[in-house]
Order: structure tokens, then C-alpha cells, then sequence
């Protein structure tokens, strides 16, 4: 593993999209930019794949503050709050980051509507996303 110096996830992926490691791109080289210190908030907070992928998070440290699921807005799951909308999670939560475990045909909406502008780590884990909803 090479390690990269940097301030904080954004130097850190901008270091890495500019080649701070020294190693081409398609090396194998895998970049790390969740450590325990962001707010990590999943999308399809309560789905199958959602429930599966948080508990393993929660688990191995990460710091998770809530989910979304549109309908269940109020609730809790996993001991932790779940929110109708991104907005409302973030604004109760401070989450600064956020993953996406939903289902193919919301996961475009979802990817649009995260906004995570100030730290924009977003990770979407859907398979099968239609091809015309990747290019918009």
C-alpha cells in the first residue's frame, strides 16, 4: 500500500486524481478516503443491502449517523435515525459523506440528489444501473 500525506479527504483525492502516488493510472492502486473522522450517511438505509452494508460499517468503526429511506422518515434502524430526505439527514446529522445501497432504477436519483458539495465523497454499490441514468 502506498500512503499519501494529506490535510484532509479533499487534498487526498485531489492528490490522488493528480497522480500524487507516483504510480500510473490502472496500477492497482487502491485509494482509502473514509477514515472513522466523516459523518457517513447511507442511502436505502433500511433496504436489505442497506441493513447489511451499515452493520458491517458500524462493526469496522465507521462513524454512521443515520440513513435515508423515503417513507420512513422518524424512525430508527440500527440505533440510528432515518430520515424521509438527504437534506434533512444532513441538516440534523452533519453528515459529510454518504453511500447509496438501493435498488437500480432510484440509484441515479439518488447519486443527483446526495449533493455533498463542501466533501464530496459519495460511493453508489447498485449493479444493473440503466446505462442512460449513468450519463445524465
Amino acid at each position: 500500500m502506498n500512503v499519501i500525506p494529506a490535510d484532509d479527504l479533499d487534498d487526498a483525492a485531489q492528490k490522488i486524481v493528480k497522480g500524487g502516488s507516483g504510480r500510473r493510472q490502472g496500477s492497482g492502486l487502491m485509494s482509502v478516503l473514509i477514515d472513522k473522522t466523516p459523518r457517513v450517511l447511507t442511502q436505502g438505509f433500511t433496504g436489505k443491502n442497506g441493513t447489511f452494508h451499515s452493520e458491517k460499517a458500524i462493526e469496522y468503526g465507521t462513524r454512521m449517523v443515520g440513513g435515508t429511506s423515503p417513507g420512513k422518515g422518524g424512525t430508527v434502524h440500527l440505533g440510528l435515525p432515518v430520515f424521509d430526505t438527504v437534506a434533512q439527514a444532513r441538516e440534523e446529522t452533519g453528515a459529510d459523506a454518504s453511500v447509496i445501497y438501493v435498488p437500480p432504477p432510484g440509484a441515479a436519483g439518488c447519486d443527483l440528489r446526495s449533493d455533498f458539495r463542501r466533501d464530496p465523497v459519495d460511493r453508489c454499490i447498485t449493479e444493473g444501473i440503466p446505462v442512460l441514468d449513468m450519463v445524465r
